[in-house]
Protein backbone atom coordinates (compact mmCIF):
# COMPACT_ATOMS: atom_id res chain seq x y z
CA UNK A 1 0.00 0.00 0.00
CA UNK A 2 1.51 3.50 -1.02
CA UNK A 3 0.35 6.41 1.52
CA UNK A 4 -0.33 9.31 -0.41
CA UNK A 5 -2.27 12.11 0.96
CA UNK A 6 -2.49 14.17 -2.35
CA UNK A 7 -2.06 14.10 -5.61
CA UNK A 8 -1.18 16.74 -8.71
CA UNK A 9 -1.31 15.19 -11.70
CA UNK A 10 -2.72 17.76 -13.57
CA UNK A 11 0.24 18.17 -15.91
CA UNK A 12 -0.04 14.40 -17.47
CA UNK A 13 -2.20 15.53 -20.44
CA UNK A 14 -2.12 12.31 -22.34
CA UNK A 15 -3.57 10.56 -19.28
CA UNK A 16 -6.79 8.67 -19.51
CA UNK A 17 -6.86 6.05 -16.72
CA UNK A 18 -5.86 6.76 -13.60
CA UNK A 19 -5.82 4.13 -10.46
CA UNK A 20 -5.13 5.67 -6.98
CA UNK A 21 -6.51 3.17 -4.89
CA UNK A 22 -5.67 2.69 -1.11
CA UNK A 23 -3.70 5.54 -0.25
CA UNK A 24 -4.90 8.21 2.52
CA UNK A 25 -6.04 10.61 0.36
CA UNK A 26 -8.59 12.73 1.92
CA UNK A 27 -9.75 15.67 -0.64
CA UNK A 28 -9.60 15.74 -4.47
CA UNK A 29 -9.67 19.18 -6.21
CA UNK A 30 -10.13 20.50 -9.91
CA UNK A 31 -6.84 21.15 -10.67
CA UNK A 32 -4.84 18.10 -9.36
CA UNK A 33 -6.47 15.84 -11.91
CA UNK A 34 -5.87 15.80 -16.02
CA UNK A 35 -8.90 17.16 -17.63
CA UNK A 36 -9.15 14.28 -20.46
CA UNK A 37 -9.88 11.26 -17.83
CA UNK A 38 -11.70 8.35 -19.07
CA UNK A 39 -11.13 6.38 -15.67
CA UNK A 40 -10.43 7.42 -12.38
CA UNK A 41 -10.52 5.09 -9.47
CA UNK A 42 -10.47 6.71 -5.94
CA UNK A 43 -11.48 3.99 -4.19
CA UNK A 44 -10.04 3.03 -0.46
CA UNK A 45 -8.63 6.34 0.40
CA UNK A 46 -11.04 7.73 3.31
CA UNK A 47 -11.79 10.48 0.98
CA UNK A 48 -14.68 12.76 1.98
CA UNK A 49 -14.39 15.90 -0.44
CA UNK A 50 -14.37 15.66 -4.15
CA UNK A 51 -14.35 19.06 -5.99
CA UNK A 52 -14.00 17.91 -9.67
CA UNK A 53 -15.11 18.85 -12.91
CA UNK A 54 -14.30 15.54 -15.17
CA UNK A 55 -16.58 15.93 -18.54
CA UNK A 56 -14.77 13.85 -20.25
CA UNK A 57 -14.84 10.91 -17.28
CA UNK A 58 -16.71 7.75 -18.40
CA UNK A 59 -15.93 5.28 -15.02
CA UNK A 60 -15.61 6.54 -11.67
CA UNK A 61 -15.06 4.44 -8.44
CA UNK A 62 -14.87 6.22 -5.18
CA UNK A 63 -16.36 2.82 -3.29
CA UNK A 64 -15.04 2.73 0.31
CA UNK A 65 -14.09 6.40 1.31
CA UNK A 66 -16.29 8.67 3.40
CA UNK A 67 -18.56 10.48 1.44
CA UNK A 68 -21.72 11.63 2.16
CA UNK A 69 -24.36 13.39 0.26
CA UNK A 70 -23.35 16.80 1.05
CA UNK A 71 -19.84 16.08 -0.98
CA UNK A 72 -21.83 15.24 -4.26
CA UNK A 73 -22.36 17.83 -6.19
CA UNK A 74 -19.70 16.77 -8.54
CA UNK A 75 -21.70 14.23 -9.75
CA UNK A 76 -23.38 17.04 -11.63
CA UNK A 77 -20.62 17.94 -13.74
CA UNK A 78 -20.26 14.12 -15.29
CA UNK A 79 -21.87 14.25 -18.37
CA UNK A 80 -20.34 11.45 -20.28
CA UNK A 81 -19.96 9.31 -17.10
CA UNK A 82 -21.40 5.49 -17.70
CA UNK A 83 -20.40 3.70 -14.90
CA UNK A 84 -20.77 5.38 -11.03
CA UNK A 85 -19.31 3.17 -7.96
CA UNK A 86 -20.27 5.10 -4.70
CA UNK A 87 -20.16 1.56 -2.41
CA UNK A 88 -19.73 2.01 1.10
CA UNK A 89 -19.22 5.40 1.74
CA UNK A 90 -21.45 7.63 4.54
CA UNK A 91 -24.41 8.81 2.08
CA UNK A 92 -27.28 8.16 3.76
CA UNK A 93 -29.76 9.76 1.51
CA UNK A 94 -29.50 11.72 -1.82
CA UNK A 95 -31.07 15.19 -2.97
CA UNK A 96 -33.47 14.66 -4.88
CA UNK A 97 -32.02 17.03 -7.41
CA UNK A 98 -28.53 14.80 -7.59
CA UNK A 99 -28.99 13.40 -11.18
CA UNK A 100 -31.43 15.98 -12.68
CA UNK A 101 -29.25 18.43 -14.37
CA UNK A 102 -29.43 18.44 -18.10
CA UNK A 103 -26.36 17.41 -19.02
CA UNK A 104 -25.47 14.66 -16.08
CA UNK A 105 -25.38 11.10 -15.77
CA UNK A 106 -27.31 11.11 -19.31
CA UNK A 107 -25.12 7.95 -20.32
CA UNK A 108 -25.09 6.42 -17.00
CA UNK A 109 -25.74 2.34 -17.27
CA UNK A 110 -24.21 1.75 -13.53
CA UNK A 111 -24.84 3.16 -10.67
CA UNK A 112 -23.85 1.26 -7.38
CA UNK A 113 -24.68 2.35 -4.10
CA UNK A 114 -24.32 -1.15 -1.90
CA UNK A 115 -23.86 -0.27 2.02
CA UNK A 116 -24.91 3.28 2.23
CA UNK A 117 -27.31 2.90 4.82
CA UNK A 118 -29.97 4.42 3.15
CA UNK A 119 -32.94 3.70 4.42
CA UNK A 120 -36.20 4.64 2.07
CA UNK A 121 -39.38 4.20 3.77
CA UNK A 122 -42.85 5.26 2.68
CA UNK A 123 -42.68 8.83 2.69
CA UNK A 124 -39.14 8.63 0.74
CA UNK A 125 -40.70 6.10 -1.83
CA UNK A 126 -42.20 9.53 -4.15
CA UNK A 127 -38.68 11.00 -3.85
CA UNK A 128 -36.53 8.25 -4.23
CA UNK A 129 -38.70 7.11 -7.62
CA UNK A 130 -37.99 10.87 -8.55
CA UNK A 131 -34.44 10.48 -7.62
CA UNK A 132 -33.44 7.96 -10.05
CA UNK A 133 -36.09 9.05 -12.75
CA UNK A 134 -33.79 11.05 -15.25
CA UNK A 135 -31.38 8.16 -15.92
CA UNK A 136 -32.80 6.76 -18.71
CA UNK A 137 -29.75 4.80 -19.95
CA UNK A 138 -29.86 2.94 -16.26
CA UNK A 139 -28.95 -0.72 -16.36
CA UNK A 140 -27.85 -1.98 -13.31
CA UNK A 141 -28.91 -0.05 -10.27
CA UNK A 142 -27.40 -1.93 -6.86
CA UNK A 143 -28.46 -0.79 -3.33
CA UNK A 144 -27.92 -3.80 -1.95
CA UNK A 145 -26.70 -3.66 1.42
CA UNK A 146 -28.49 -0.36 2.94
CA UNK A 147 -31.94 -0.72 5.34
CA UNK A 148 -34.28 0.40 2.79
CA UNK A 149 -37.83 -0.66 4.34
CA UNK A 150 -40.00 -0.55 1.24
CA UNK A 151 -39.02 -0.36 -2.60
CA UNK A 152 -39.15 3.10 -4.54
CA UNK A 153 -42.23 2.95 -6.86
CA UNK A 154 -43.41 4.84 -9.67
CA UNK A 155 -43.75 5.39 -13.12
CA UNK A 156 -40.73 6.33 -14.42
CA UNK A 157 -38.38 4.39 -11.50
Amino acid sequence: YNQLIEINLSTLQQLEVLTITQNQIKHIDNDSLPKQLKRLDLSYNGLADMKISLSQLEYLNVQNNQLTQQHLEFIQTLTNIRELILDFNSIQTLNENVFSSTKCCQQLELLSLQGNDFNFNEQDSLVASLLFSDLKQLKRLNLARNTIKTIPTGKDF
